[in-house]
């Protein structure tokens, strides 16, 4: 039997390698490229170039790019766009302002189609110098995942690179006020639970104190609401933990919903189970949020609802590179004050997934019904919701002619409770922020209604 036994575990391991994808080992070329590249997204600063950098970048101009391209529309588009001055250096980027993506998208297009490496690089060089910080961050990671000779390279982490969107504002004033006094070292802590003046050892946090003192109705509906208030508060520890949030604006990066395989001629099998894996992502997010809500004595989180006011506001303590603060939601916003254009899209968006899902069956671009299956069906659905390029019907399933699906349209909805006009001199709440979505509550309601 021990023969037996050992022989079904060579046999399983044997099956387990033959199963595993192939990996190529890191040549030095490889690695340098890698090195080079990480240099370019880390250090945002044009003073910091290196003279190679810098002669790379010198060297650049549009028409010698078109002939190193192999889609001259693409470089065309792009440098009229750029010549316009749609979105210049130092303003804030934001994915979810469509002139934005669009501007972004066309200069992921100049890298992409690069016809090779030194084409890419050369690019790359003359758009750090030139176009705003954090677009030119996103275009440039997401060609750096798709192009073939750079995949599978290292991604520093996004807290190294836009540090602001994950440290609040208090720890980075304090670190730059203790580099002006000379000193080398020093410890600064981010404290972002909310949770002041928190005794550890009590299980609810203490009374509001005017409460004992003054039995008004007012007062006392007042300080449930801060009670409340408090009580959102202690997960605040996993909402912006770090790591979670890095998580999110990584799988934004990853696959984005824009890329698919018509346009860029890659392999369907790359992007296939985008949806199924963007909805299982919600999932385990939603689930994982719940747990800890539970952990806490705290109910699950509620859907997004419209007509409803979204009771709690949020602050998230933090600002983008050129020192603008991150916007605070009020509390006890109503939802019909938002953006009407975007939460009528929203609605519309809403009765036609409920549509699909009540019916099994979704609408093609012809009008033609398409079934939704038990083996395809989740997948299909996740395609729909994120109105990624395997949607069966981007402009129907979409807002803003198909740009955006429902969890991006839920966002840019909340988002407009504080007054954001999508243009360059508003800045995005943290809800439309991929890097600081998690942190807001209201994203989870959001994602509590898709799934």
């Amino acid at each position: 039997w021990k023969l037996k036994e050992l022989a079904v575990v060579l046999l399983l391991c044997g099956l387990a390698i033959a199963a595993a994808k192939p990996y190529k080992q890191a040549d030095k070329q490889f690695l340098q490229r890698q090195h080079d590249l990480m240099k370019l997204i880390v250090n945002l600063q044009p003073n910091t170039f290196s003279q190679e950098e810098q002669t790379q970048a010198n060297s650049f101009n549009f028409q010698q790019h078109e002939q190193n391209s192999t889609n001259v529309d693409a470089v065309k588009q792009f440098q009229y766009a750029y010549e316009q001055g749609y979105l210049p250096r130092g303003e804030v980027f934001n994915y979810y302002n469509p002139t934005h993506l669009h501007l972004a998208i066309k200069l992921f297009d100049l890298f992409y189609f690069s016809k090779d490496y030194a084409t890419f690089y050369q690019a790359a060089c003359w758009a750090r110098a030139h176009v705003n910080e954090k677009m030119f961050v996103y275009s440039t990671i997401v060609a750096i995942m798709n192009r073939p000779e750079t995949q599978g390279m290292e991604i520093p982490p996004l807290s190294e690179v836009l540090p602001f969107l994950y440290v609040n504002t208090r720890a980075i004033q304090q670190a730059q006020n203790l580099k002006q006094q000379g000193q080398k070292q020093a410890h600064v802590q981010s404290n972002n639970t909310y949770c002041y003046n928190h005794n550890p050892e009590q299980q609810h946090p203490e009374e509001y104190p005017y409460t004992s003192q003054y039995h008004h109705f007012e007062t006392e509906q007042y300080a449930n609401q801060y009670q409340q208030q408090y009580r959102e508060g202690q997960v605040s520890y996993y909402n912006e933990d770090i790591q979670l949030n890095q998580q999110f604006a990584y799988e934004q990066i990853k696959n984005p919903a824009w890329l698919n395989s018509q346009k860029y001629q890659q392999e369907k099998q790359q992007y296939q189970n985008n949806g199924e894996n963007f909805y299982y992502f919600l999932q385990q997010l939603l689930a994982r949020y719940n747990l800890e809500r539970y952990s806490n004595n705290m109910p699950s989180v509620q859907p997004f609802q419209f007509n409803h006011y979204i009771k709690y506001g949020y602050n998230p303590q933090l600002q983008f590179a050129n020192g603008e603060a991150v916007p605070a939601r009020p509390h006890n916003y109503h939802i019909n004050n938002a953006n009407p254009y975007l939460l009528e899209e929203l609605e519309m968006l809403d009765r036609r997934i409920a549509d699909t899902v009540d019916s099994h069956q979704a609408q093609a671009v012809d009008g033609t019904p398409v079934k939704l299956t038990p083996e395809d069906g989740v997948a299909m659905l996740g395609n729909l919701i994120q109105n990624n390029g395997n949607s069966v019907n981007n402009q129907y399933y979409g807002a803003y002619n198909g740009t955006y699906g429902y969890l991006d349209q839920c966002r840019r909805v909340i988002s407009s409770t504080v007054d954001s006009k999508y243009d360059n001199h508003n800045a995005p709440a943290a809800i439309e922020v991929d890097e600081a979505a998690n942190r807001d509550p209201a994203f989870y309601k959001c994602v509590s209604r898709i799934v």
